[in-house]
């Protein structure tokens, strides 16, 4: 399930970046990617229009690789974001969270990647694309998480995409009578209010 949710994550990238070039002069011109209008019939547009598109492609995949994310991941997660740091240390960047509690009870986590060992005041989260590896597999840690996404959200990060693999709550988006709380309706409006309110680029991959 999680790598089916990354192979997406990989996709949603190539795409995003397709997406951009479709719209950039580059590869605006219809004869850049088709060959000429006036072509004739003896193959030669077809050759063009096969090499532009092999140009295009490879340009898209030495983009993806470029793409670096620095990972933020929900405790449960931990030991998959060390592993993907680990096999691809050029692409991502693990920062370790204190998910701890006070002595009542209530939060008190501190969010990795903010300082480093060397300089404690440098935010190494700031203008970066943040990949998000969350759980939400009981209220508690639910709602640990949400306040972490929204404090991402306001540290003037480039992105945040939040890597979900299983929606506990996923299916209950209707009701059957009044009074019923559509559990999944209410996380949606949530999460989709947190991009307009806090300025960052949100995407979320999620499984239900």
């Amino acid at each position: 399930m999680w790598l089916g949710l990354l192979l997406l994550l990989t996709f949603f990238q190539v795409a995003s970046f397709a997406a951009g070039q479709t719209n950039s002069r580059s590869v605006s011109s219809p004869t850049q990617l088709h060959g000429s209008a006036t072509a004739s019939d003896d193959g030669t547009c077809d050759g063009q229009d096969e090499t532009a598109k092999e140009k295009l492609y490879q340009q898209l995949i030495r983009n993806r690789e470029s793409i670096r994310y620095q990972i933020i991941a929900a405790e449960e997660c931990e030991g998959l974001a060390r592993r993907m740091a680990k096999e691809y240390p050029d692409r991502f960047v693990f920062h370790p969270t204190k998910w701890g509690k006070f002595p009542d009870g209530t939060d008190n986590i501190e969010i990795g990647g903010f300082s480093d060992s060397q300089n404690r005041n440098r935010n190494l989260l700031s203008g970066e694309r943040v990949l998000f590896l969350a759980s939400f597999h009981s209220n508690d840690t639910t709602l640990s998480q949400f306040m972490v996404m929204i404090t991402l959200l306001q540290s003037f990060i480039e992105s945040l995409t939040v890597v979900l693999p299983f929606s506990p709550v996923g299916t209950m988006e209707r009701v059957t009578k009044e009074g019923q709380v559509a559990t999944a309706a209410t996380y949606a409006h949530s999460k989709s209010r947190y991009s307009m309110e806090y300025g960052a680029q949100l995407y979320i991959l999620e499984q239900s």
